[in-house]
């Protein structure tokens, strides 16, 4: 009786890995993760290789994965890049459609093919175990290799390796991202001490970027975080008190080992007016977004060159309007907010929160071609999948149609 009770309901306490297409192109992925936090640093030895990896993997997954799933908003992106290459017909400058294509069509690409893989939610969580872990190591790095941003400004330290270095900004986004997992990590009570650890270690590295864009998003994903995460029944009130109790100590700490110059630049909130001369080239981009067909756009890099200002606009938002209008604007951030709302109202404010960090820094970035713009909003879509993948299976259990083999 024993024995035929075992037969038919075999129970396995063993982790097993099977190594199949998923497993392939999870571990394919989360490499490519964690280049991209080193992937400026690298070049200095390999050159541009990241590129090569991210066709080879594209490849692989179209590959490994005999069954990628086309969801709605992988059309809507398909007709974003589309229409974006359509107003480069219009633009009076193509410097910046020239320069970025490659990127954009990678970047669009791996969006589209990475999220058609269903990926499980302990491989979802391995993705961001990496992204912590690669966060991590690039604080340490910094604590150890750290100068004066292209070797002249103190009130701005960098990583320097291999005789290269990365944008402040860029490096202070990569930092946080770790930041704020050990804070979600801290309150779902998983690996404390080492969160503790990389907090300490990360928010001194971003203070020591002199990243002001990077401060604000600390801040308010710091913020956000908390305030979600504390509508939850299983966190107790006495856990957030602590824990932003553990954040302003760190602050005061950390300023015992600020140089004066960039705690200057950082709380010197006069300063941020101008925006380093942000604001003068952001009204000179909005002055030809307003000359032009507000639904349409004015034309891919419409504004490298318009009335002189031959620089970017420093402003991803601002970028992609004067680009492709509202029309094109609508189609790239509205799939991104139906996700994030449907992860907000199931309580998954994770990657909802690594996606705010990243766009508060697009505020003063142009970074539509960044690797710090783009994984967020993946890490964000596979959740999304996750998430409509369990309900689809309930409404089938409900209905009666859900066969188990």
């Amino acid at each position: 009786m024993t024995e035929s009770i075992i037969r038919e309901n075999p129970i396995s306490y063993k982790k097993t890995i099977v190594i199949n297409g998923e497993f392939i192109v999870s571990l394919l992925f989360g490499f490519f993760l964690f280049l991209s936090f080193f992937e400026t640093y690298l070049q200095g030895i390999f050159g541009v290789f990241t590129r090569y990896y991210l066709f080879i993997f594209l490849v692989v997954i179209v590959i490994c994965i005999p069954r990628l799933r086309l969801r709605w908003y992988h059309l809507v992106y398909l007709a974003w890049f589309a229409y974006k290459i359509i107003s480069a017909l219009w633009t009076p400058n193509l410097y910046i459609a020239r320069l970025h294509l490659v990127s954009h069509a990678g970047m669009t690409l791996l969006l589209i093919l990475t999220t058609s893989v269903n990926f499980k939610k302990r491989t979802s969580d391995l993705f961001v175990q990496i992204l912590w872990l690669s966060s991590f190591l690039t604080g340490i790095l910094f604590v150890f290799l750290k100068r004066p941003y292209l070797g002249v400004h103190i009130n701005r330290q960098v990583i320097y390796l291999f005789g290269m270095e990365m944008d402040p900004n860029n490096l202070a986004a990569f930092l946080v991202i770790g930041i704020i997992i050990s804070i979600y990590y801290i309150i779902k009570r998983r690996l404390r001490l080492l969160s503790i650890l990389v907090i300490i270690v990360n928010t001194y590295s971003t203070f020591l970027t002199g990243s002001r864009g990077g401060l604000v998003a600390l801040v308010l994903s710091t913020i956000i975080l908390i305030l979600f995460t504390a509508k939850s029944k299983v966190i107790r009130p006495v856990n957030i008190i602590l824990l932003m109790a553990l954040l302003v100590i760190a602050f005061i700490y950390l300023r015992r080992f600020i140089p004066e110059s960039i705690y200057n630049r950082l709380f010197n909130f006069d300063s941020y007016e101008g925006g380093s001369g942000r604001v003068d080239i952001w009204i000179n981009a909005l002055s030809l977004f307003g000359e032009n067909s507000l639904f349409w756009g004015a034309g891919w890099g419409a504004y490298f060159g318009y009335q002189g200002f031959e620089v970017v606009v420093h402003n991803t938002f601002i970028s992609m309007l004067v680009d492709v209008g509202i029309f094109g604007f609508v189609l790239f951030f509205g799939p991104i907010v139906v996700a994030s709302f449907i992860l907000i109202k199931h309580k998954n404010v994770l990657p909802v929160v690594l996606l705010l960090n990243s766009f508060v820094l697009c505020l003063f970035l142009d970074a539509i071609n960044k690797r710090f713009f783009w994984i967020p909003i993946i890490m964000l879509f596979i959740d999304y999948n996750l998430l409509s993948s369990s309900n689809e299976l309930e409404e089938l259990t409900h209905k009666g149609e859900l066969v188990y083999e």
